[in-house]
């Protein structure tokens, strides 16, 4: 494993279960990696059955390992000149914006996979753009590549973000009339009101 992958907030959260034979591969994705240490631990239930204690602590730690992940490469202040800047470069929007408003205008018409993004600094692959939500959404539940969205911070950065997978049309008719997104992913403008369903 390359140093720079084996300090990540990501592996750290997978190194306890190498006690348990389970070694995390940095270069494949890292849902798919928790599905594998899912099965791995035995954790599977039939459906409508309850998922053990041991299952749903790792999963809740697993989301705050890819919030960590994010914060550490993009940072967590919604007006920060700096980590609009980082991110609209991580997404190839060139040049890069000179003042905040302008950042968060081009990222926030730019459609990626937040688990994409987080781990382009791990592996380095590609992050695909999309030119709706709907697409970015097919995208997502075809990958079954969701963020995990339940602990985000209220307000901050990643809030800003996320986007309604499970109800794609809020934001494509919500930026298609000239919506501005506001911190905490509130619209500002016409088709204003959001649902849930976020990702």
């Amino acid at each position: 494993m390359p140093a720079e992958s084996s300090n990540t907030p990501v592996a750290k959260f997978f190194k306890p279960y190498t006690s348990y034979g389970f070694y995390y591969n940095p270069a494949q994705p890292a849902n798919k990696e928790f599905r594998r240490l899912y099965k791995h631990m035995g954790w599977q239930t039939p459906r409508g059955i309850e998922p053990c204690r041991a299952s749903r602590i790792a999963r809740f730690q697993f989301g705050q390992a890819l919030i960590q992940q994010f914060q550490e490469s993009f940072g967590k202040d919604v007006d920060s000149l700096d980590s609009w800047q980082a991110l609209c470069a991580a997404v190839y929007i060139d040049p890069v914006p000179d003042t905040l408003e302008e950042a968060q205008i081009a990222f926030e018409r730019t459609h990626v996979n937040l688990l994409d993004l987080t781990e382009n600094h791990i592996n380095k692959r590609e992050i695909k753009r999309f030119p709706t939500v709907k697409a970015l959404s097919e995208y997502t539940k075809g990958t079954g590549r969701f963020f995990p969205r339940d602990d985000v911070q209220e307000g901050g950065l990643l809030c800003h973000l996320l986007r309604h997978i499970n109800n794609p049309r809020i934001d494509d008719e919500a930026l298609k009339n000239g919506g501005r997104r506001l911190p905490g992913g509130k619209w500002r403008g016409r088709h204003a009101k959001r649902e849930g369903g976020w990702r």
